[in-house]
């Protein structure tokens, strides 16, 4: 009745009603609320077996386990020490305290005490093998096994981040198939790869559309990411360099796009000035995690126009078992344009301006279950960059996802809502001198339905992610040039704009298990908002040390 909660229940409840003080079925009734993911309700039916039986080691270890779900970490203590002081020898004893380390952050001694079980679980069955003569099997797990690629299931979901790229961190996912030993080993290898030093690498190409020179972005970056674990995996530090090179077209190649670049259309250009066709850099950056504390520091690409630290903190404690409030404060380069994220020369002056950053606060509150999540928040950020007018955008956004469908625990399927909206106090997508080169709308709304489907099956993990919906913008008139000044075309202005139609994106990322330490994927994408459309390429690969 594996499988079968409704099933196993109707044959439990009667016989558990004919014999209430029977331990085996109030073990086997919490079991069957435990396949429901009910652990308060199974942990009800453990603590009633207790209370008849407070000595026995199988009911200690199973209270101790679903205490532990349930958040009530001292019954768990209580149990473990018990069973520590009364059956050290006993495999399950050190499982228990190796899920107490884990639960604790404590996973160096976590492998440690799973390694510890391991061994008394075979030496156990060694044992009644030779007592019993050879009438019980040792798990076939005790014998020496080699970690197989496809036993390993990467996390798949994780964003590009500018600076370091996807990184395909070690996870680890229950397999009922597994022998006891089996999953121990499981386990081991998991700590023993996720505790090592790792390293991650992409190559990423990105196109954005646009008018040649002004809007038009292409982007190439390299991020590579090493990342350090200290005493856990939740304590880890993480250092990235990132070559990349930008390429816009050239703005003086037509006069229409002239006109609309620097100071051209009230200078002109200066004599024996170069348009660069390409712009590139190296940035660097360094991030440090402790539990739900993350904080970085690094660069936009030292080798741009403008180079600009940027970095930020975000604090994410969990306020109940289901509830987490993320905080965030941070300086981001801002990527819309060539003229945003690097900066440029003015071709009338020979002065520089762009480079813009966000320096930006935002909260949220994230309420999530395995089936359903649902989260609420809001922000505001200042604008700066260099000779360009400053600027002030608010932002709030709700939404939320649920799991409609589920295939043997490797393969799920979510649906959601995402509401969004964020205004400027200034327009500011122009490129012109003083004009920052990122879109800027007066107020922007759009209400979109992602659908995400992901799985895991031999060597390959997948994800594929589809979002629409609608969106709807206006842009206000704005100053050609925003800083004053320039004559005539100083008093000039461009006009604004109110329109709305489809927006979304999709996403496909595929992922291969080359051996137990190496991975490598890769991802592409389109995507339609504001006045843009972008597609995207990456490569990624990982490697791991595998014991």
């Amino acid at each position: 009745m594996a499988g079968q909660p409704d099933l196993a229940e109707k044959v439990i409840d009667p016989l558990l009603a004919q014999d209430p003080d029977s331990v085996a079925l109030l073990l086997a009734r919490g079991r069957v609320e435990n396949v429901r993911h009910h652990s308060r309700q199974a942990l009800d039916f453990d603590m009633r077996a207790l209370h008849l039986q407070p000595d026995d080691r199988v009911v200690q270890a199973t209270v101790a386990r679903d205490a532990l779900a349930v958040g009530q970490d001292h019954v768990a203590r209580d149990m473990a020490a018990s069973l520590m002081d009364h059956h050290p020898k006993w495999g399950d004893t050190w499982e228990i305290q190796a899920e107490l380390d884990g639960h604790a952050g404590r996973e160096r001694r976590q492998l440690g005490d799973l390694r510890h079980a391991r061994m008394l679980d075979c030496a156990t069955s060694a044992s009644l093998e030779e007592q019993m003569n050879s009438a019980m099997r040792l798990d076939p797990g005790c014998a020496e096994g080699r970690t197989r690629a496809r036993d390993e299931r990467p996390d798949a979901s994780l964003p590009f981040v500018v600076g370091s790229g996807v990184t395909m961190p070690e996870t680890y996912t229950y397999d009922p198939r597994l022998t006891p030993v089996q999953t121990l080993d499981r386990q081991a290898g998991y700590l023993s790869r996720a505790l090592a030093p790792q390293a991650d690498g992409n190559v990423e190409i990105r196109d954005r559309s646009g008018q040649s020179g002004l809007g038009h972005l292409t982007s190439i970056n390299i991020p590579m990411t090493a990342t350090i674990p200290l005493s856990s995996t939740r304590q880890t530090v993480s250092f990235s360099i990132m070559p990349s090179v930008l390429l816009s077209g050239n703005a003086l190649a037509q006069p229409a796009n002239a006109q609309q670049y620097g100071t051209v259309a009230a200078n002109g250009v200066r004599p024996g000035f170069h348009m660069p066709g390409a712009v590139g850099g190296v940035a660097v950056g360094v991030r440090y995690k402790y539990d739900w504390v993350t904080a970085d520091v690094g660069s936009t690409p030292l080798g741009f126009t403008t180079s600009n630290v940027v970095g930020g903190i975000e604090l994410a404690p969990q306020l109940t078992r289901n509830l987490t409030l993320r905080v965030t404060g941070e300086r981001r380069a801002v990527i819309d344009s060539l003229l945003s994220y690097a900066g440029a020369r003015d071709p009338g002056t020979g002065q520089v301006w762009g480079g813009v950053t966000r320096n930006r606060g935002h909260g949220q509150l994230e309420w999530g279950t395995l089936a359903y999540n649902v989260y609420a928040g809001g922000g505001y950020a200042v604008m700066k960059g260099t000779n360009t007018v400053v600027n002030h955008e608010a932002e709030a956004g709700a939404g939320g996802s649920a799991q409609i469908w589920k295939g043997r625990d490797t393969q799920h399927l979510r649906l959601g809502l995402d509401l969004v909206y964020f205004g400027y106090k200034r327009n500011t997508y122009y490129f012109t001198w003083g004009q920052g080169g990122y879109f800027s709308p007066r107020a922007f709304m759009a209400a979109l339905v992602p659908v995400t489907y992901d799985g895991h099956s031999g060597r390959w993990s997948w994800m594929f992610r589809g979002e629409a919906g609608y969106q709807h913008y206006t842009q206000d008139p704005t100053a050609i040039f925003p800083l004053g000044g320039r004559g005539v075309q100083g008093h000039q202005t461009y006009a604004g704009l109110s329109t709305g139609g489809l927006a979304g994106n999709v996403q496909a990322r595929m992922i291969y298990q080359l051996t137990p330490g190496w991975r490598m994927g890769l991802e592409g994408g389109y995507s339609r908002s504001g006045s843009w459309d972008e597609v995207h390429g990456i490569f990624m690969i990982h490697y791991a040390p595998s014991h």
